[in-house]
């Protein structure tokens, strides 16, 4: 089999990166569905398996890297971003652990409470730690229970089950456990709260932060 020129290599790494940072935006500006090729990015960065290698493998990096985690810690308070003139809510958090979203209430323009996940971006900096490649990948990001996504399995049903690469008629059920708006069974004022996006294509947009702010030079 053919080697291809490092320079071949180093192309790939560079488009990748630029892909990464247009779908970001895409993803800010309202289009939550760019998480499905945020995912196939990342997979295609970072994801090797007996057959493929990942781009960051085949340039000598993935072994070398310190990846930034911005995950809160496990059984610790993760964010609420409350807007201006909520008052009077009642918030009962849901056991379920969601370490790379922060939850985000505002009013309506009928008083109603509107409910979205957002993701942290830099707002955990001074919780941030580095990891190696290895241990950043397996880092559970959601928990519930016994039922568990790692970074890389978040990265892995994406592209490969929900429609980046891949679009399979049968999801897992570890997965599809916390991919619905309702899933963190948390509730506000005594009502299950349903918010208005996937807290896993969140979470994915948190990755991509991560990953650009450790591959980007500073």
């Amino acid at each position: 089999m053919a080697t291809r020129p490092t320079t071949d290599i180093e192309q790939a790494y560079e488009w990748n990166l630029w892909m990464l940072k247009l779908l970001c935006k895409h993803f800010d500006e309202g289009n939550i569905q760019a998480a499905l090729w945020i995912g196939v990015v990342l997979r295609t960065l970072l994801r090797d398996t007996a057959v493929s290698h990942s781009i960051l493998q085949q340039k000598g990096d993935l072994d070398t890297l310190q990846f930034v985690s911005s995950a809160f810690p496990q059984g610790g308070v993760c964010g609420w971003n409350v807007g201006d003139g909520v008052s009077n809510i009642n918030v009962i958090d849901g056991a379920v652990y969601a370490g790379l979203v922060r939850k985000k209430v505002e009013l309506s323009t009928d008083g109603s409470l509107l409910l979205d996940f957002e993701p942290m971006l830099d707002f955990a900096v001074k919780k941030n730690q580095l990891k190696s490649a290895e241990d950043w990948k397996s880092e559970v990001v959601f928990k519930d229970g016994n039922v568990a996504l790692t970074r890389e399995q978040v990265i892995q049903n994406v592209a490969n089950k929900d429609g980046g690469a891949h679009f399979d008629m049968n999801i897992p059920n570890d997965y599809a456990s916390f991919r619905e708006p309702n899933s963190l069974r948390i509730q506000i004022n005594g009502q299950v709260a349903v918010f208005r996006q996937n807290p896993v294509y969140v979470s994915l947009r948190q990755i991509a932060w991560e990953v650009l702010e450790s591959l980007t030079e500073k």
